[in-house]
């Protein structure tokens, strides 16, 4: 009952905090969509249309290790009403203490409708078995349709971004870097912690890590 009641209080709170459009992780580990009248509707409730109605879908297709570096194989398929002229996102790899060990930026360009794009991003000095989790933020400053770096708010552009599950690295977006909370079974603190638990704020990036762009 608690985490019913816990779950319900989460999701009104980020409905009324959270951009429009974006998706979030319940305390249940269940995926949720914000609509843009405030309300929210769990993904797998959705049907496939609808699933699939106007964001460009981020996918993971590959994870190749050599050495102490690990490459991950990115797809953005633009599913939207208009052409991705600019898009950069960035993508932090944490370790499995939580820690943002690096961040890697790749950018997306030139994307028309139905059509989709293949880029990849390298994290450096970690293992790909070291990586707990990939955070992707960023996006600001995009062209897409009407947006653009004089109109567009901040998070507004990764709004337009669906990132899916993988089997092959833990992986979702969240515009605002937050500490993990801890929790244990009886939801009090506790050692045990769950990425999952945070959800999108709006505000800049205050994450600490060095950024490479060397996989064009």
């Amino acid at each position: 009952m608690n985490k019913i009641i816990a779950l319900f209080a989460t999701l009104l709170f980020i409905s009324a905090s959270a951009h429009a459009g974006m998706e979030v992780i319940t305390p249940d580990g269940k995926r949720a969509l914000l609509k843009d009248d405030g309300t929210w509707i769990y993904v797998d409730a959705l049907s496939d249309g609808e699933q699939k109605a106007r964001f460009a879908y981020l996918t993971v297709e590959n994870e190749r290790a050599h050495g102490r570096n690990c490459t991950y194989g990115l797809r953005l398929q633009n599913d939207l009403t208009t052409e991705i002229k600019d898009i950069v996102l960035f993508f932090a790899a944490h370790n499995h203490e939580g820690v943002m060990y690096e961040t890697a930026t790749r950018g997306f360009q030139r994307i028309k409708p139905t059509n989709s794009q293949y880029k990849e991003i390298m994290f450096r000095d970690i293992s790909c078995d070291d990586i707990q989790y990939i955070r992707v933020h960023g996006g600001d400053r995009c062209e897409i349709g009407d947006l653009n770096k004089f109109s567009a708010e901040k998070g507004t552009c990764l709004e337009q971004v669906y990132v899916e599950s993988s089997d092959l690295i833990n992986i979702f977006k969240r515009y605002h870097e937050e500490e993990p909370k801890e929790e244990n079974e009886e939801g009090s603190a506790g050692e045990e912690g769950n990425y999952e638990d945070q959800f999108i704020d709006d505000g800049l990036d205050g994450s600490l890590g060095s950024e490479n762009s060397d996989l064009m």
